[in-house]
């Protein structure tokens, strides 16, 4: 009986071992990914702009831009030309400016390639 009782106990700091060591295998290699991502980004995301950045993203990306807040939840850069636009009503009256600090929150987890207000 006591065989079995120490036999269960190893088995059990085996098994505990593991999965703590997995678990920190996981955490280093999602703590790298952001690091990565982070890093890829251009410096100007998720700051106000100046006028000669905010000039340098209308001119890559549309001129029918009147203002630009790159959050940090999008993807930089783009690999392909737009080929469609999906409408959504966002349910409050918002200037671009409120708009793109909404989309600017890191928790928000979302982001918007154009926006128009009222």
């Amino acid at each position: 009986m006591n065989t079995e009782k120490n036999y269960m106990k190893i088995t059990d700091r085996f098994i505990s071992t593991w999965l703590l060591i997995i678990f920190l295998v996981l955490s280093i290699l999602v703590f790298i990914s952001t690091w990565q991502a982070k890093r890829n980004l251009p410096p100007y995301v998720g700051k106000q702009l100046s006028e000669i950045e905010m000039a340098e993203v209308i001119k890559r990306n549309s001129p029918l831009t009147s203002y630009v807040h790159l959050s940090p939840n999008a993807d930089f850069s783009r690999k392909s030309k737009i080929k469609k636009i999906t409408i959504h009503h966002m349910g409050a009256n918002l200037t671009l400016k409120h708009l793109g600090e909404s989309f600017a929150k890191k928790d928000r987890k979302a982001s918007s390639n154009y926006a128009i207000d009222n």
